[in-house]
C-alpha cells in the first residue's frame, strides 16, 4: 500500500500534502493498536515534541500512551512539515488540505 502511495504521481501541493499524511495514517495504524476515534481525536500538544511517542484518548476518555517506531517518527514528522504549510484551523493534529479538522470517517477514506 505505501508503495502504491510512493508511485502515484504529484501535481499539486495538496496532492502532495495528502500523500504525506495518508502515509504518516497508514503507519500510525499499522505501528501501535489506535482506534479510528483515538486517531482523529489526537491534538498537536499529544504528540511527545522529542517524538518517542503520542498520547491518544482511548474508551472511557482514559488517555494511553502510544510509543512510536522509527518509520512512523519520521512520516510524522515529514506531515507537520507540510501540515504547517496550510495554517491549520484547530489545534487537530490530523486536518485535510484545506486545514479543517479531520473526522473519524474521514480515516477510512485516506
Amino acid at each position: 500500500m505505501l508503495r502504491t502511495l510512493d508511485m502515484q504521481p504529484v501535481r499539486t501541493n495538496g496532492q502532495r500534502f495528502r500523500r504525506v499524511r495518508d502515509r504518516a495514517v497508514l503507519l500510525k495504524f499499522w505501528d501501535t493498536p489506535a482506534r479510528r476515534n483515538e486517531l482523529a481525536d489526537i491534538k498537536l500538544n499529544d504528540v511527545d515534541p522529542d517524538g518517542s511517542g503520542v498520547m491518544v484518548m482511548g474508551k472511557g476518555r482514559r488517555g494511553r500512551w502510544m510509543p512510536l517506531g522509527g518509520t512512523v517518527l519520521e512520516a510524522f514528522w515529514e506531515y507537520t512539515q507540510a501540515r504547517e504549510d496550510l495554517r491549520p484551523w484547530a489545534d487537530n493534529f490530523w486536518v485535510d488540505s484545506n486545514g479543517k479538522p479531520m473526522k473519524p470517517s474521514g480515516f477510512t477514506s485516506c
